[in-house]
């Protein structure tokens, strides 16, 4: 039996954003299947709590633990590799830590495992965990491949029994509708190959999906707890074509009697059904967020969005038929967007807005995450500044066809209309 802590990492006084949107979703998945399987795993989420270093001496002081996990993700890699030398040096102090495991898994450490081996940690999981980490406890290895969970149904109802702080220590994601709020996913992978985009790093392919049963029992228990909205965080839960839309009805049928609300992303794929939005509305869903990202064909195409203006605009449409509420995704940057390029991204959304189309728009910059197709051209091409913070919400990267200053007028413009 072995005790592990999952934490997540604090990067408040990196990044001038105190972040607590949230509760993250793997560490307390993981803490089922540990507990599950006879180990005591618990999960504290050190961002969300605002920590110092004082509190990690406390907790070096008081209590012992096996193996301390860490999701390193793109965004919070700093205060992962900070926090990971911190403990190093605590541990190389105390009594009871001197034989304590780092580990870290997550995007991050599916692209860079060998950066946080460097960096402290003593195992790193490379791809999904759950099917991985009970053999990564006795192992000597390093590095441990883990491989797509082919059924979502295998997966235990996260342990949020074991989590620190609870549900209403955190805000929700914007927009927000009830509260508290917390976060489900009912599909794994994504079978489209938008450049910008870091999924590919987990080989996910075709989306895989939970039963309408599995899905319930987790909202089930949500709700048990006092949740009132769900943020259903799937890749594009809505737009993945017709055997899709048939899974995501039965989805809402199943789940519509439970009074519960909802918002997800979405896809403004040709083959969207007036029939799936519909039922969504009836199960409780208040908005789809769409990504949009621009309305010049070219730039959709340079970024194998697999959409088109068209079919965004009909899926607006259709969203709005259906009663729900449109938020949208638009990238300022895209590859090759010219200035006539953006000018049909500023028209559109503007007739967008003006015919009650557009609820809530939030405007980024393009940026290469390692692990998407786009990463390699930026390291090709010298776009990418691999010690950047990587926000997607202020210029950091010049382009040849838009450099920093104009990336930030064409977010203005945008952000202001």
């Amino acid at each position: 039996m072995k005790s592990v802590l999952f934490i997540s990492p604090m990067i408040f006084h990196l990044q001038l954003t105190h972040y607590k949107i949230n509760r993250p979703l793997g560490a307390p998945l993981l803490c089922s299947i540990l507990n599950k399987a006879g180990h005591i795993a618990s999960f504290l989420d050190a961002e969300c709590l605002k920590w110092g270093p004082r509190h990690i001496k406390k907790l070096v002081d008081d209590y012992e633990y096996d193996i301390v996990a860490m999701t390193v993700l793109y965004h919070n890699r700093h205060g992962a590799i900070e926090l990971a030398k911190t403990l190093c040096n605590l541990m190389a102090a105390s009594n009871t830590w001197k034989h304590t495991e780092l580990w870290a898994g997550g995007p991050y450490a599916t692209t860079n495992p060998l950066d946080l081996l460097y960096n402290g940690f003593d195992k790193v999981c490379v791809g999904e965990g759950e099917s991985i980490i009970l053999d990564m406890i006795d192992s000597k290895e390093h590095i441990f491949q883990g491989v797509p969970v082919k059924d979502l149904d295998t997966l235990p109802v996260p342990d949020y029994d074991s989590c620190s702080p609870g549900f209403r220590a955190y805000q929700g994601n914007l927009p927000r509708f009830e509260w508290p709020e917390a976060v489900s996913m009912w599909t794994r992978g994504c079978g489209f190959p938008c450049v910008f985009c870091s999924n590919p790093v987990y080989s996910c392919g075709r989306p895989r999906l939970m039963s309408p049963g599995r899905v319930k029992a987790e909202l089930v228990e949500l709700k048990s707890r006092g949740i009132k909205h769900v943020f259903v965080y799937s890749d594009e839960l809505v737009g993945g074509g017709p055997a899709q839309n048939r899974w995501l009805e039965s989805v809402c049928q199943e789940i519509a009697p439970l009074g519960l609300t909802y918002k997800t992303q979405g896809r403004c794929n040709p083959r969207n059904e007036l029939s799936t939005l519909e039922a969504m509305k009836n199960a409780g869903f208040h908005a789809v967020m769409w990504g949009c990202e621009s309305l010049s064909p070219k730039v959709l195409r340079n970024l194998q969005k697999g959409i088109t203006p068209e079919s965004i605009w009909r899926t607006l449409e259709m969203s709005k038929k259906a009663g729900l509420r449109n938020f949208l995704f638009f990238m300022v940057g895209g590859i090759g967007e010219e200035v006539e390029d953006f000018e049909m991204t500023r028209r559109g959304l503007a007739e967008m807005k003006k015919a009650g189309l557009a609820d809530w728009v939030q405007v980024s910059i393009m940026t290469a995450e390692p692990g998407s197709t786009l990463w390699p051209i930026a390291q090709a091409e010298g776009w990418a500044k691999t010690n950047s913070l990587r926000s997607h919400f202020s210029p950091e990267w010049s382009y040849p066809w838009a450099d920093c200053k104009e990336l930030e007028k064409r977010k203005a413009v945008l952000d202001n209309l």
